[in-house]
């Protein structure tokens, strides 16, 4: 079976396939009814297959080329731009939030470009990342990072925000206090440790955080879903992750100095001024430290 379509109905927001159209060999699944005569003792009732049920009817060929690596990276290729202002009608991220159905809003959008070639920022794609999330460990992805990340870090007050349909966004929405902010950024700064405990693989913190696709400008590169850039002090240049979140809210982790930063502010009408945060950790930040 697959996933209903509009002009479908009877089958309770299903749709009867042949398994030959699902990618199933039809005798061998077939031969199964043997199974149900053969052990009687078993009790077995009834069997529902189903395949490529979810959004299916959205597949191409060139979108089977997007990779979980294209979402963590922001390049898989979808025609999308959320650098418009959010008021703007046709910014692709205030469109996906008034969707009813965010994530077939992200899946119906063209490929304007092969997966993995171009980095532009894109909402969607961590949206995706999110479903998946939830499709894999059958959670809520609030509910799995309370589990898995908030309660081992000790935090607790957290509000966040999510779609009409009630899910939390994975690319928004979520609201820590600061010094909570600053737990995740020491987490990735003690590869993935905190109090002796291992929290997140070593392995996926390192790897999160290798350069894997830059933007146009050259100014910035990006990692899994981490930004990577650089500030010079005197001579020297510094590497730095960092998560830069709408508005203004920013964990930078700087290595070669053990060092967690953290800035909030509310900078949500004037993306111009995003500028400002960089100027703080490198007029103020940066130039205090003491070797």
């Amino acid at each position: 079976m697959g996933r209903l379509r509009e002009q479908d109905s009877g089958l309770d927001g299903w749709r009867r396939a042949a398994p030959e159209v699902m990618g199933l060999d039809g005798a061998v699944l077939g031969a199964v009814a043997e199974r149900f005569t053969a052990f009687a003792d078993a009790n077995l009732h009834s069997l529902l297959v189903a395949r490529r049920g979810v959004h299916d009817d959205l597949r191409t060929p060139e979108k089977d080329g997007v990779r979980l690596r294209h979402l963590l990276t922001m390049s898989p290729g979808f025609d999308w731009d959320e650098y418009r202002p959010f008021s703007d009608p046709l910014n692709s991220e205030a469109c996906m939030y008034r969707s009813p159905d965010p994530y077939r809003f992200v899946l119906r959008q063209p490929l304007a470009t092969p997966p993995g070639k171009f980095f532009r920022y894109n909402s969607g794609a961590t949206e995706l990342l999110g479903a998946v999330l939830h499709r894999t460990s059958n959670r809520r992805i609030d509910d799995f990072a309370r589990e898995v990340l908030f309660e081992p870090l000790g935090i607790v007050d957290t509000t966040w925000n999510g779609f009409s349909n009630g899910l939390p966004a994975a690319s928004a929405g979520l609201r820590l206090r600061p010094r909570d902010m600053a737990k995740l950024g020491q987490l990735v700064l003690n590869r993935g440790e905190w109090n002796g405990h291992r929290i997140v693989p070593a392995s996926w913190v390192k790897d999160s955080l290798v350069p894997r696709i830059g933007r146009p400008d050259g100014l910035y590169f990006y990692g899994y879903q981490w930004w990577l850039g650089r500030s010079l002090l005197g001579k020297r240049e510094l590497r730095w992750a960092a998560a830069l979140g709408r508005g203004g809210q920013h964990i930078f982790v700087v290595p070669e100095f053990d060092l967690v930063v953290v800035l909030t502010a509310g900078i949500y009408d004037n993306p111009a001024l995003a500028w400002v945060a960089l100027d703080i950790l490198n007029r103020h930040v940066l130039a205090a430290i003491k070797e």
